[in-house]
C-alpha cells in the first residue's frame, strides 16, 4: 500500500474521530522564519502558540494532525509551499473545509521575538486581521491573550486613544490619515488595537510624532507637546562680485596673462637680436635662441596659470548666479529675507524664503 493511500486513510480516521463534533472553523498553518529569526526559534513560537490555542480554542481549531494528513495525500503537495501568501491559504482552507486559516512569521529584531498572526477568510477570499506582539523570546501569556482575541474573536480586538494637546486648531493624523483637529471632540474608538502611528502638526510648532501600541479593550492616553518652532534669521549669501575667491581667481588670472604677455615680448626681441647676429655672423646667436625659447616657455606656462584662473572666476560667477543669490534689479532689498526652524527631529531643519 502506498504512502499516499496510509496518509489518506490516516486523514479519514482523525475526520471520523472528529464527526461527532462541531465542525472545526479555524486552522492554524506553520508559521515562517522572517528577519534575524531561525528555523528553531520560529517553531518555539509556533509550538507555544498551538499549544495555548489547542487548549483554549480545541472546539473551533483543527487538529493539527489533520491537517498535516491531508497533505500527504497525492495532488495536495502544493500547499505545503503556502507561507504567508493569501491566495494559497485560501485554497488550504477549502481543503480543509474551515472557514478561517491563521498563519504569520516570527522575526528578531534588536534582540527582540516579534510574532505576527494573519487571519485569512476562505470564504470571502481576504486578509480580515494583523496582529503582531513583542515578547524577549516565544511569546507569553500576554502576548498569547493578544494573539487569540484577534484571531479568533476580531470584533473585540480594539482600543481607543485619548488625546490631550497643549494648542488648539492642530491636525491629528493616525497612521497617515487625517482624523480630526484638536481639540477632539473625545477618544479615537473602535481603534485596531496593536501598533499605529500618531502625528500631530500645527504650522509654526514642531509636530508631535509617536509610534504606539493600542492595548486590548482599554483606553491609551497621550498627551502631545507641541512647541513653538523657533525661527533663526541668518544672513544671505554674499554676491560673487564681494566674496574673496572670485577676485583671488580673477586676479591671479590677469596677473598670469600679463605676465605671460612680457614674457612672451621678451621672447621676440630675443629671437630678433639671434637673428640680427645671424645675419652679421656674430657669435651668440646660439645663445640668444636658448633665451628666447626660455621665455617663451614662461610666456606660455603663465598664460596657462591666467586662462586657468579667469575660468575659474567664470565658473563662481556662473555658479552663484545659478544659486539664485544675485539680487533682482529694482528690489526694494538687497536679498531675501531667509528664516530656518528645526524639523521634526534635530538632524533635519526646514526653510521657507521671503522676499
Amino acid at each position: 500500500m502506498g504512502i499516499s493511500n496510509l496518509a489518506a486513510i490516516a486523514a479519514g480516521l482523525v475526520w471520523l474521530a472528529q464527526a461527532g463534533a462541531t465542525p472545526p472553523t479555524h486552522l492554524l498553518w506553520h508559521l515562517q522564519p522572517a528577519e534575524g529569526a531561525s528555523p528553531e526559534q520560529t517553531a518555539q513560537a509556533e509550538r507555544a502558540i498551538r499549544a495555548f490555542f489547542g487548549k483554549r480554542q480545541s472546539d473551533r481549531l483543527m487538529d493539527g494532525l489533520a491537517t498535516d494528513s491531508l497533505l500527504q495525500v497525492q495532488g495536495n503537495e502544493e500547499y505545503i509551499r503556502c507561507g504567508t501568501g493569501t491566495a494559497c491559504l485560501v485554497g488550504l482552507g477549502k481543503l480543509a473545509k474551515v472557514r478561517y486559516v491563521i498563519a504569520g512569521e516570527v522575526a528578531i529584531r534588536a534582540g527582540r521575538t516579534l510574532t505576527k498572526l494573519l487571519l485569512i477568510d476562505c470564504l470571502r477570499g481576504n486578509r480580515i486581521m494583523e496582529s503582531e506582539v513583542e515578547s524577549s523570546g516565544p511569546p507569553g501569556t500576554d502576548q498569547l491573550l493578544e494573539l487569540e482575541t484577534a484571531m479568533f474573536d476580531p470584533e473585540r480586538y480594539v482600543g481607543s486613544i485619548e488625546l490631550t494637546t497643549t494648542v488648539q486648531g492642530a491636525t491629528v493624523l493616525l497612521d497617515g490619515a487625517k482624523v480630526g483637529i484638536t481639540p477632539l471632540p473625545g477618544p479615537l474608538a473602535k481603534l485596531s488595537a496593536g501598533k499605529h502611528e500618531l502625528e500631530v502638526t500645527k504650522p509654526g510648532h514642531q509636530p508631535f510624532e509617536r509610534s504606539l501600541r493600542v492595548p486590548v479593550g482599554k483606553t491609551l492616553h497621550v498627551v502631545a507637546i507641541l512647541h513653538p518652532a523657533a525661527y533663526l534669521k541668518i544672513e544671505p549669501p554674499t554676491p560673487f562680485y564681494l566674496d574673496w575667491p572670485f577676485w583671488t581667481a580673477a586676479g591671479a588670472g590677469v596677473a598670469g596673462l600679463l605676465a605671460g604677455g612680457l614674457l612672451h615680448r621678451d621672447a621676440l626681441v630675443l629671437d630678433e637680436n639671434a637673428d640680427k647676429l645671424e645675419r652679421a655672423h656674430l657669435a651668440g646667436a646660439d645663445a640668444e635662441r636658448d633665451k628666447a625659447s626660455t621665455r617663451m616657455l614662461s610666456a606660455y606656462i603663465f598664460y596657462g596659470v591666467g586662462g586657468a584662473g579667469l575660468v575659474t572666476a567664470a565658473v563662481f560667477a556662473i555658479l552663484d548666479l545659478a544659486s539664485g543669490t544675485e539680487p533682482e534689479q529694482g528690489s526694494d532689498s538687497a536679498s531675501p529675507d531667509i528664516q530656518i526652524a528645526p524639523g521634526p527631529d534635530s538632524a533635519t531643519i526646514r526653510a521657507s524664503w521671503r522676499f
